[in-house]
């Protein structure tokens, strides 16, 4: 083919390239007086090493950076002015929203052995656990700097064997009483109607 031809363009104050530029492995291209910026290839991986003081930065003027596999998949999608879109094998599961953040699947807490689970079925909300013999514990007064299980004052347990242990009073109303089911089979009335309290166990 023809040779190559490197050309300095005055106007534009550049040097211009006809050709492809290849380099061998661990050959370094290296940006800045002190070599602050290199990529190369070090015969395993490709690198983008920023070795100065100052931040590595990317920007765009078009409509997305995106990190991804080949040029189908998806792994990452960062929008001016709009969301962060984090993938899992091209599924979306997590984005950044004006209000929050949002998650497509359930969240684990934890990443290895016991954890704590989150989720949601377009009907109910479910906290659970994966442990046979943990609670779910309910908290106030958690210090911003502490985690949860470490600070606060607990409110609520929510006991392996389905025991739940209030720390204050248990308000409950439909009407002037209120229906407490016991066994789901059982149930015990409380009336606190007419300036008396009654207790009457019903069956239906």
């Amino acid at each position: 083919g023809s040779n190559a031809e490197l050309k300095y363009v005055s106007t534009g104050d550049k040097w211009t390239l006809n050709k492809n530029l290849s380099l061998a492995d661990s050959i370094k291209l290296t940006f800045g007086n002190d070599g602050d910026l290199e990529i190369y290839h070090d015969g395993n991986h490709s690198r983008i090493s920023d070795l100065g003081t100052g931040r590595l930065v990317l920007e765009t003027n078009g409509d997305s950076i995106r990190l991804t596999k080949g040029t189908t998949e998806n792994m990452a999608i960062f929008t001016p002015d709009g969301s962060v879109d984090l993938y899992h094998n091209n599924s979306k599961k997590f984005e950044t929203t004006s209000g929050g953040i949002g998650v497509s699947g359930y969240v684990d807490l934890g990443v290895s052995g016991n954890r704590g689970k989150v989720g949601f079925d377009s009907n109910h909300t479910y906290l659970a656990t994966t442990s046979s013999v943990g609670s779910i514990i309910f908290k106030n007064n958690v210090s911003s700097a502490d985690a949860p299980q470490t600070s606060g004052d607990t409110l609520l347990t929510l006991a392996d064997g389905g025991n739940a242990t209030f720390a204050g009073t248990v308000t409950g109303g439909n009407g002037s009483f209120t229906n407490l089911t016991i066994n789901a089979t059982e149930k015990l009335r409380f009336d606190g109607s007419g300036g008396h309290t009654f207790i009457q166990e019903s069956s239906n």
